[in-house]
């Protein structure tokens, strides 16, 4: 099981339990970027609110932007 933190985050940087290949969505199911065998990711650029992130293997985990 992939564990993201901090979930809510609050900083620019989140982290991943393990290093994967993933991808950050919209509610819309806009990609709004794509990480590469990446434990880590820079959420500064995203507004407050509800994203996804799903991996290659296509576990879905929510992600929620203060």
């Amino acid at each position: 099981m992939l564990h993201i933190w901090p979930n809510p985050a609050n900083s620019e940087t989140i982290y991943l339990s393990e290093s994967t290949n993933f991808s950050i969505y919209d509610l819309t199911g806009r990609r709004l970027s794509t990480h590469l065998n990446s434990r880590q990711a820079d959420v500064s650029m995203l507004a407050p609110g509800l994203y996804l992130v799903v991996t290659e293997k296509g576990a879905t985990n929510r992600l929620v932007i203060n």
